[in-house]
């Protein structure tokens, strides 16, 4: 993966796209679950409780900040601008 730099337009390669977050308020998680990446997945036997006011949040990935190696200019980049190689 790569992002391309705003200031010279040199490739930058980069270890990976940023996921989302999510967050669980106020609820149990029993069994086979796994939260975080920006999902929920369910193995067997998975399943989730809400207490009062129980809630689960998504949210958007962050930008990630990286400094170009040939002109030393560092910006964030946002999770749609880092592209595969």
């Amino acid at each position: 993966m790569h992002v391309i730099c705003k200031k010279c337009s040199e490739k930058i390669a980069v270890a990976g796209r940023p996921s989302g977050s999510t967050s669980l308020r106020n609820a149990n998680v029993h069994g086979n679950v796994h939260v975080g990446g920006g999902g929920i997945s369910f193995g067997p036997g998975g399943s989730i409780s809400f207490g009062p006011g129980g809630s689960i949040s998504f949210g958007t990935p962050m930008k990630s900040a990286f400094t170009c190696p040939s002109c030393g200019h560092a910006t964030e980049y946002a999770p749609d601008e880092i592209t595969n190689d």
